[in-house]
């Protein structure tokens, strides 16, 4: 059901989803703000069932934009590959990003992009 609700509303903001192994969920991003605006990327959450109890883990953007880093310091850390078997072409990256705050808001995709938004345009200008 959760899967469903956040496939249901991607697809009501004219995304279209495709589910692949491991329910990871990618559809086709415009980039909206920030240095890489205008860019067209793939965005993508690992099994998002637990929504919208929970927010969606990463995200996974792809082509790879960012260097693989460990660590915890974003922008630029905290950048990892995905399951290979997900991702068995190693064009994903997973950002670690936690949405602090997500109990506060109506717990809608909405919320999330908003998020991915601003990730991205917290991104340093020669990335």
């Amino acid at each position: 059901m959760a899967l469903d609700d956040f496939i249901t509303q991607l697809r009501e903001l004219g995304y279209d989803p495709a589910v692949g192994p491991k329910n990871f969920v990618s559809f086709n991003y415009e980039i909206l703000i920030g240095p890489l605006r205008g860019k067209q990327i793939g965005l993508g959450f690992q099994d998002p069932s637990q929504f919208p109890l929970n927010p969606p883990g990463g995200p996974c953007v792809s082509p790879r934009l960012l260097p693989l880093r460990g660590g915890s310091a974003p922008p630029l850390e905290g950048v990892h590959a995905i399951d290979p078997a997900v991702d068995p072409s190693g064009e994903w990256e997973y950002w670690s990003r936690p949405f602090h705050g997500w109990d506060k808001t109506s717990r809608r995709v909405t919320d999330y992009l908003a998020h991915v938004n601003t990730l991205f345009d917290r991104l340093p200008d020669d990335v």
